[in-house]
């Protein structure tokens, strides 16, 4: 026999005996050793009931004594004797049996009872002392705060959560954990090869196959490798699927004109899609370009219009068009009236526009072919409970355009977090929202994911995250916010690391513990005779038990080194952490997670994970159409203008209609201290202006 299959037979053992096992065999065990010894004693060698007790007593006394013998300093006899059984029950009971099967050998040879007693005694006590000759090593390291050492699965599954009888729980470093343990967030740390994404896509296949089928449950995947495309066709999703991603020709449109409604929604996209740049020697111009690109999607709110992403782009090209949209809106015209005044300063306000917008004309001509197709989602309709019509959403890359698609993701990302926090409580806990980040780091920065973090949780949102390295995680987001995102995820994988500075950050996970350690230490001397007379020679030998306190870390970072890289013959190691059961170690076996292509645990579909456009000319953005803008409500004619302005008609489609205008509601009077605000940053305006000129 293998010593790997020796290891695999007693970690099935020890998965069968349960610690609530243990429990009930410890004081059958008292009872049967107490019992047996009484028996011989007082019918065998018939010495009454009092002498049975004392020998019984005795014989658990000498018991205990020799275990504190090897395990020093226990504090109560049957805290120790418990301790030793739950580590050691068969050896705990050869003592017992080894003098039950003499003695009754003995009865049957025809011995006499004593005889038969006294050769039990003897082969008891030989099996007794010899049960006892090595130290258990988790007793002598006895633990005294801290979290202990990772167990591996068969251990761990003695702690194993006893789930209800209508909750399929989950499956999560091969331990079914509560389904309630989704809204407490993933993350899955590992290298390259480690087995990262597969460790994701194993949780993603199990959680996944409730979408469509009625329940209050989404997904929104985050693309990073551009390889899901061909997962999701086996993972047995009902729901239908839909891609983000405007370079892949199967894509479905941002319906931005149903999402975006209000100016604080507005305002987010605005200064996402128009980032800042904190080292600029003149934010000036990136704030004044924020501001018009703003005003536009206002107007755009304002008019009611069907306007697309690439409405914004055409809109943001030129000083005309510019003026006639935000002149149709009341609330944003003055923002074009006050950047008019200067033609110096629009036109390099213009400039900065153009090298901010134009890296989005791609994006938005080929989702212009997808909603001409009639494909287009909107996020309000993906976060709400649609039913059987839930669906999984992905966000899409593209490395030929990963500055502008990442804008993108971001500005869907943090709409996707404001719809999902300004749901009702989800008291039942039927609500899942599940939000999966690969590769986190390579999205950029994404507003709104420490509030999913922090406040999703009753509102059902089940973050997944999974980067390689801690490094780039806090380049991204700092190190006191990285630290914020790692510590909501509750239930961690930590896989083969190789970065010397996420090891270190990892073994901290674990934390250390503090643990009595006894060690032994012999001594052995002689001393020679003196001669005639003298003192005559002998030899010494001296055993010293000594305890101490130690400090280590549960796991060291040279064991996250040493975890081998994931591969049909090695499998998929890591460390895993679960709310309850604590630290374990788990290995799913490379025969299941690839048996064959046929037959793997996650197998491929035929199916293209990246389906570029046919069209060559897609990437291309149309010129501005005004009759198609009138048709949509994006501007309107002389006519319709003439019709408004005299409170007549109102523009819808293009078209005019009869209708009572809708004008928007009269201006407020601002408050003292609004007023007050307003001066001020108007003050700070002029004064970064003059200092500019």
């Amino acid at each position: 026999m293998t010593s790997a299959t020796t290891v695999e037979i007693k970690r099935v053992v020890r998965s069968m005996v349960s610690t609530d096992f243990q429990r009930k065999v410890i004081p059958l065990c008292a009872i049967v050793l107490a019992f047996g010894t009484f028996e011989l004693v007082s019918n065998v060698y018939r010495m009454g009931p009092i002498g049975g007790g004392v020998a019984a007593a005795l014989q658990l006394f000498l018991y205990y004594a020799r275990i504190d013998k090897v395990n020093p300093r226990s504090a109560v006899l049957f805290s120790r004797f418990a301790e030793y059984l739950a580590k050691g029950i068969v050896g705990s009971l050869i003592p017992v049996f080894a003098s039950i099967a003499v003695f009754a050998i003995a009865v049957y040879l025809k011995a006499n009872n004593q005889s038969a007693g006294i050769a039990a005694v003897i082969i008891g006590g030989i099996a007794w002392w010899f049960s006892f000759q090595q130290p258990i090593p988790s007793v002598v390291n006895r633990l005294v705060r801290g979290r202990p050492e990772p167990v591996d699965l068969a251990e761990s599954k003695a702690n194993e959560f006893v789930l209800d009888k209508n909750d399929p729980g989950i499956t999560w470093g091969g331990l079914r954990i509560p389904s309630k343990f989704a809204t407490s967030h993933f993350m899955v740390v590992g290298t390259t090869g480690s087995g990262k994404t597969v460790s994701i896509q194993l949780l993603m296949k199990e959680v996944l196959q409730t979408i469509g089928t009625g329940a209050d449950h989404r997904a929104l995947i985050y693309d990073a490798k551009q390889d899901i495309a061909s997962q999701i066709p086996t993972m047995g999703i009902p729901g239908k699927v839909f891609t983000l991603n405007p370079f892949d020709e199967r894509c479905v449109a941002w319906d931005m004109a149903k999402d975006i409604t209000e100016p604080t929604a507005a305002l987010q996209a605005a200064v996402t899609l128009i980032p800042s740049d904190k080292n600029a020697s003149q934010p000036f111009f990136v704030d004044s370009a924020q501001l018009l690109l703003y005003g536009v999607m206002l107007s755009f709110i304002r008019s009611g219009a069907d306007w697309r992403f690439s409405d914004l782009i055409r809109t943001m090209q030129t000083v005309e068009r510019l003026t006639r949209v935000l002149e149709a809106c009341p609330e944003a015209s003055h923002i074009i009236e006050r950047f008019s005044q200067s033609k110096d300063t629009l036109g390099e306000i213009m400039a900065t526009v153009a090298t901010k917008m134009t890296p989005y004309e791609s994006i938005a001509a080929m989702w212009d072919l997808a909603i001409d197709q009639g494909r287009k989602i909107s996020l309000i309709d993906w976060a709400s409970d649609r039913g059987k019509d839930n669906c999984v959403l992905i966000l899409g890359n593209n490395e030929r355009a990963r500055a502008a698609i990442d804008r993108i993701n971001q500005v869907v990302f943090k709409r996707v977090s404001e719809l999902l926090l300004d749901q009702p409580e989800d008291r039942m806990g039927a609500r899942r929202s599940w939000l999966f980040l690969d590769e986190i780091g390579e999205a950029g920065k994404l507003e709104g994911l420490t509030s999913l973090l922090t406040k999703g949780r009753s509102k059902g949102a089940c973050m997944v995250l999974g980067f390689q390295d801690i490094d780039s995680l806090r380049e991204v987001y700092g190190e006191n916010i990285a630290g914020v995102i790692t510590s909501q995820c509750n239930c961690k994988a930590i896989l083969r690391l190789e970065s010397p500075r996420t090891a270190e950050w990892a073994s901290k996970l674990f934390g250390e513990y503090e643990a009595i350690e006894t060690r032994r230490s012999e001594a052995r001397g002689t001393t020679t005779p003196t001669g005639i007379g003298g003192s005559q020679g002998s030899k010494s030998h001296t055993v010293t038990d000594t305890e101490h306190y130690i400090k280590r870390q549960s796991v060291m970072e040279s064991q996250l080194y040493l975890i081998p890289v994931t591969t049909p013959e090695t499998g998929l190691t890591g460390y895993y952490v679960v709310p309850g059961i604590g630290a374990y170690r788990h290995t799913y076996p490379g025969a299941w997670l690839f048996p064959d292509e046929k037959n793997s645990a996650l197998p491929a579909a035929e199916v293209n994970d990246f389906q570029p456009w046919g069209d060559p000319h897609a990437q291309w953005l149309k010129p501005w159409n005004e009759e198609q803008l009138c048709q949509r409500g994006i501007v309107v004619t002389e006519a319709v203008k003439t019709a408004v302005a005299q409170g007549t008609r109102t523009a819808v489609g293009g078209e005019v209609t009869e209708a009572t205008v809708e004008r928007p509601p009269e201006p407020r009077i601002a408050t003292e201290e609004e007023a007050e605000d307003f001066i001020k940053k108007r003050l700070t305006r002029r004064f970064k202006a003059r200092k500019e000129e």
